[in-house]
């Protein structure tokens, strides 16, 4: 009668029903790996999602004029800004800015801030735009729980329903968080944003009140004449004192940041551990320079591809619990492990093949 499976000939039962319990353990192993591995992970995700929600209760308590109506707000975040005002730059999605006022966006950065290697100590770039806080929040409290250490560049105007209210920009949200400990770390200086990052699609009071929200609160002002320039301005500030950022994180679409709209969309919105060709952008850029470094670029944009890919909710009604959804769900397996485990089996199931054929 022909075989219709293999078994080596002569190979005693107990040996093969080993072999049998081994697969399984090693099975088991790969399962439950993840749960060990990944318990730090978690507890920092966790933190950075709870220190989050907390930031985002201190600065909706100290909005000034009270939180957006529920027809623009409906989740009553406090983090929902106006449709129009001088230092609005640009159109703004209202659906993206609610759908940026959930604090596990924190718990997601430092997802991607453990998977592009970053250690305790090392330097992160960030650059942050006004036009939405909530994820500014998120970026700098993911960081600090990660014990990376962010040297922050900002951009005061925002577009549409972000930090666009001329008494309470993202400097001076910034500014509170830091003054009240919830923030450890704050922009090292900031640029007046929008147009070219010098607020050329502002008119001339909109310039002078970013320009006075940066200043008043002890900020460095980045004002170039030209937006290469003020790249570079980004760049000495991100390499001062011989640092070497191991990751950048952008959030927006700051010129200076990203570059053109275009350049915008280069890289994946999350993510990236190899970066975009540097002859791929139309123009210069933050994004485009550490893309020619081969440095991993954690890209905060067009949220509502990032939010679906990451199960996060669309524009949600209320504001989700700081260490809840999808984020705290996925499991990644370690394949390096797995393939070992592989090969130790095969390299058992082929001894035993042998044995039993001399046998």
């Amino acid at each position: 009668m022909k075989r219709i499976y293999f078994r080596p000939s002569g190979a005693a039962l107990p040996a093969l029903g080993l072999l049998a319990a081994l697969a399984l353990v090693f099975a088991a192993a790969v399962e439950i790996e993840p749960c060990f591995r990944g318990r730090e992970l978690r507890a920092t995700m966790h933190r950075s999602a709870e220190r989050a929600g907390a930031a985002f209760d201190f600065l909706k308590a100290r909005r000034p004029g009270g939180v957006a109506g529920p027809r623009h707000d409906p989740a009553q975040s406090g983090l929902i800004g106006v449709w129009m005002s001088p230092v609005t730059s640009v159109y703004g999605n209202l659906q993206a800015k609610q759908t940026s006022a959930n604090p596990n966006f924190a718990a997601l950065v430092a997802r991607m801030l453990a998977q592009a290697g970053i250690r305790p100590g090392d330097t992160v770039a960030v650059g942050l735009s006004g036009s939405f806080p909530a994820l500014n929040v998120c970026a700098i409290t993911a960081c600090e729980e990660s014990g990376a250490v962010p040297v922050i560049v900002s951009g005061a105007a925002s577009s549409q329903w972000g930090a666009n209210q001329p008494d309470w920009m993202w400097p001076d949200m910034e500014a509170a968080l830091f003054q009240a400990g919830l923030l450890a770390h704050r922009s090292s200086a900031a640029s007046i944003g929008g147009a070219s990052d010098g607020g050329l699609s502002l008119d001339p009071e909109g310039r002078r009140l970013a320009r006075e929200a940066i200043t008043r609160n002890n900020l460095h002002v980045i004002e170039e004449p030209t937006l290469d320039k003020a790249v570079q301005a980004r760049m000495e500030i991100y390499l001062a004192h011989g640092r070497k950022p191991r990751a950048y994180i952008n959030v927006g679409g700051s010129s200076a940041s990203v570059g053109s709209p275009a350049d915008k969309r280069l890289p994946d919105p999350g993510l990236n551990l190899e970066p975009p060709e540097p002859a791929d952008f139309a123009q210069d850029s933050v994004m485009r320079r550490f893309s020619e470094a081969g440095v991993p670029i954690i890209h905060i944009s067009d949220l509502k591809e990032l939010a679906q890919r990451e199960g996060l909710p669309w524009a949600p009604r209320e504001t989700p619990a700081p260490g809840s959804g999808a984020p705290f769900d996925s499991r990644e397996r370690n394949r390096p492990l797995a393939g070992v485990l592989l090969a130790i089996l095969a390299a058992l199931a082929l001894r035993l093949r042998k044995a039993a054929a001399r046998g």
